[in-house]
């Protein structure tokens, strides 16, 4: 199955990452998820996004660049992201780094903590 990007009913652009991801998934999931921030803030809403993981199940080099390049340039409130295998959460945690949104995302074991997080 696909990833999938949509404005879920707590108002975060949500984006469930499943399978392998490339550089060609990661900009479709970007391109997507950019149209949901701009409806968001063109109602004057927080962005916030929630990026379910838990399917993932690896992220190339390709992918890892335009997740880079996508948080460093995406303007954004807060972002959540759950699930992530041990592998998966290290190159998260490297990416985040790298794109210097360290402060704006927190990583999470489930949904619920993460939605909880976002809600604050």
């Amino acid at each position: 199955m696909p990833n999938h990007v949509s404005l879920n009913p707590e108002g975060f652009t949500e984006l469930i990452f499943e399978g392998p991801q490339t550089a060609d998934s990661m900009l479709q999931v970007i391109q997507e998820s950019l149209q949901y921030n701009n409806q968001l803030s063109q109602q004057g809403k927080p962005i916030k996004s929630l990026l379910d993981a838990t399917k993932m199940t690896s992220l190339d080099p390709g992918a890892a660049k335009q997740a880079i390049g996508g948080a460093s340039t995406i303007s954004f409130d807060k972002s959540a992201i759950f699930g992530a295998n041990v592998e998966i959460r290290e190159k998260l945690i490297q990416i985040l780094s790298l794109s210097g949104k360290n402060a704006l995302v927190q990583l999470f074991d489930t949904r619920d903590e993460a939605v909880i997080w976002l809600q604050q």
